[in-house]
């Protein structure tokens, strides 16, 4: 039996900045069309074509679906998996009223949809910054199924910053990236077991959310504390002395990750000054706390970034550290 998923996604261009950063994105998945696997469970797996649409299907997108494109719409990619499968799951003596081939079909929908997203999540630990699209489409059988939500990205930071400043981040494949995911990790099909799954599923969060810098902080910590810290004792002179360990020393502010676990601290343990909720204060007092947010915020989903970049980049299996006696 077969089944096919579509799935439209508009790039934003709102400024040349992030447009590059898109276009790097779009260029590299272009380069990798039908190489993209995506595991499907029982139901075996399947690959992904990409194209971009052209102007004679955008119109016929606009004209379909005015309500999801425009037609100066830039950048329009179209993702197509046709998927070959046995029937794998029988509920008929529960759902007798629904055939056998509808509950596989539907279910692999399902899957296909969560892995496909579980994918482009993870294309930003290739090209950090680089997705920001607008409301998409996917289709099932050439039929309208659900929407494919808008994504921003906290990481658009990155775009404008020259990476001159520590933690330093990079590109790296998307084949790299999702080649690690599938053969290292567990976490498509099960909860995190280690501190690396913690913090690549702590990433997973930092989309969708590009405006809430307590939230994002919240996530890039918690990936940051799972990689770098152990027990309860010294969590942020471990977060300091490993991640300088790895990463390398700070250009300049070498007290930075002092700073950030003591920002964190204070937040979390209630001695940190905060502005009401809706409340009517001097707006530089609203501002500063904000600023001061998503400084943290920044430096934060930077080092959770540049950290698993090079996890992944060098293929590791485990991520620990040991003090040695010099000799």
């Amino acid at each position: 039996m077969e089944l096919k998923i579509e799935t439209y996604i508009p790039f934003r261009d709102e400024d040349k900045t992030i447009k590059d950063f898109s276009e790097r994105l779009v260029k590299e998945l272009l380069n990798h069309s039908s190489d993209i696997k995506i595991p499907l469970d029982d139901f075996g797996s399947a690959n992904i074509e990409i194209q971009i649409v052209d102007k004679q299907k955008l119109k016929d997108l606009v004209l379909n679906y005015p309500a999801y494109f425009k037609s100066n719409d830039s950048k329009i990619l179209h993702f197509c998996s046709n998927i070959n499968f046995e029937l794998i799951y029988d509920f008929s003596k529960q759902l007798r009223e629904i055939p056998k081939e509808e509950i596989n079909r539907g279910l692999l929908a399902e899957i296909y949809i969560k892995r496909f997203i579980n994918f482009i999540y993870f294309t930003q630990l290739a090209i950090p910054g680089s997705l920001n699209t607008n409301k998409g489409l996917i289709l099932k059988d050439g039929i309208y199924f659900r929407d494919f939500e808008r994504m921003d990205s906290c990481l658009i930071g990155i775009a404008y910053d020259d990476n001159i400043e520590w933690p330093f981040v990079k590109f790296i494949k998307i084949t790299t990236v999702w080649e690690y995911i599938l053969n290292k990790t567990n976490i498509l099909e099960n909860q995190s077991i280690n501190n690396i799954e913690n913090g690549l599923n702590a990433f997973t969060h930092l989309f969708n959310n590009s405006n809430e810098s307590v939230y994002n902080l919240f996530w890039a910590m918690s990936g940051i504390e799972a990689l770098y810290a152990e027990g309860e004792i010294g969590i942020g002179y471990q977060i300091d002395s490993k991640a300088k360990l790895f990463l390398g020393e700070p250009n300049e502010n070498k007290k930075v990750l002092k700073k950030l676990y003591s920002f964190r601290s204070k937040f979390l343990h209630g001695s940190m000054s905060i502005p009401i909720n809706s409340g009517w204060i001097p707006k530089n007092e609203v501002d500063e706390y904000h600023n001061d947010f998503y400084q943290m915020e920044y430096l934060a989903t930077r080092l959770l970034t540049s950290t698993l970049q090079k996890i992944v980049d060098k293929n590791m299996n485990s991520f620990k550290f040991e003090f040695k006696l010099s000799e």
